[in-house]
């Protein structure tokens, strides 16, 4: 199986970074994610923050997000964030873990 990277980026409002990281260790604390993950939180410059997330698979990730749809992390976090330019709190990607060292195999 391929590991899985999702992260969230967001824009703090000014003066909530406590209360930000407060209710994300709350959250995660009443709400732990599996050994599966490594998750991980970064100030990325220009006022925006991410989490970023490290699954050992697609599996792992798809059930948290199915069973949380009426505990979602993001809506804990929204009160404590400014929306972006065009109107969302949040910009996320996520994509499957590519091994660079096949492509040294692969070498003649």
């Amino acid at each position: 199986m391929a590991q899985m990277m999702n992260c969230i980026k967001f824009k703090p409002k000014a003066g909530s970074h406590d209360a930000l990281y407060t209710a994300i260790a709350i959250y995660l604390r009443d709400y732990p994610l599996p050994d599966t993950v490594r998750l991980s939180a970064h100030d990325i410059g220009d006022g925006e923050h991410a989490l970023i997330g490290f699954w050992d698979d697609l599996e792992d990730l798809a059930d948290v997000l199915s069973n949380r749809i009426d505990n979602r992390f993001s809506d804990v976090i929204k009160p404590f964030v400014t929306s972006y330019p065009s109107g969302d709190e949040f910009q996320s990607f996520s994509g499957p873990g590519i091994d660079y060292n096949a492509f040294l195999e692969s070498e003649g």
